[in-house]
């Protein structure tokens, strides 16, 4: 018998994974999921939002977890910074909130590669005023998500991330 995933199977088991570890079930009587970031969030009928639902229901029932998904096609980390400020997402009162971002950031790049300095830092800066929001926010239930950031690119962007993501290791040990 063999196993295989689709990506899109194998990052929504990967998040789950995630979530388990830093929410375990055991400790929620039930919880809201929030999840942020564009097309790899938005996704289709296969979308990870909508196969964590499926995964949290068949393993801890129908109900118990609800899977909300944020994901606009084509959003920017920046995109998502306005959208937190704008739209009522966060009056939810979301126990979990995932944020997969970054891949729209990153595309100017390929016919640009002198934006490359420019373009991480101003991702990660917006990825990190993303989670103050969160954080930040006057949640009615008086209770502050859990935040969970993933980037788990296409195959496509691997290459793209993987230099990203390396760039700015660097660049946080060289200005420390």
């Amino acid at each position: 018998m063999s196993c295989c995933f689709t990506f899109v199977e194998c990052r929504s088991r990967f998040v789950l994974l995630v979530v388990l570890a830093f929410c375990p079930a055991n400790s929620l009587t039930a919880a809201l999921i929030a999840a942020f970031g564009d097309s790899n969030t938005q996704g289709s009928a296969d979308s990870y939002p909508g196969l964590l639902n499926t995964l949290l229901a068949d393993r801890h029932g129908v109900g118990r977890f609800t899977v909300v998904n944020h994901g606009i096609s084509g959003l920017t980390t920046a995109g998502l910074v306005n959208n937190l400020r704008q739209k009522p997402w966060l009056n939810q009162n979301p126990d979990v909130a995932i944020i997969m971002i970054g891949e729209n950031d990153l595309w100017p790049l390929v016919s640009n590669p002198s934006l490359f300095e420019t373009t991480i830092l101003n991702a990660a800066a917006n990825v990190q005023t993303a989670v103050s929001l969160i954080r930040d926010h006057n949640y009615s239930n008086g209770k502050i998500p859990k935040i969970i950031v993933a980037v788990i690119p296409e195959p496509s962007t691997v290459p793209l991330v993987a230099v990203s993501l390396v760039t700015l290791v660097y660049y946080r040990k060289r200005d420390a």
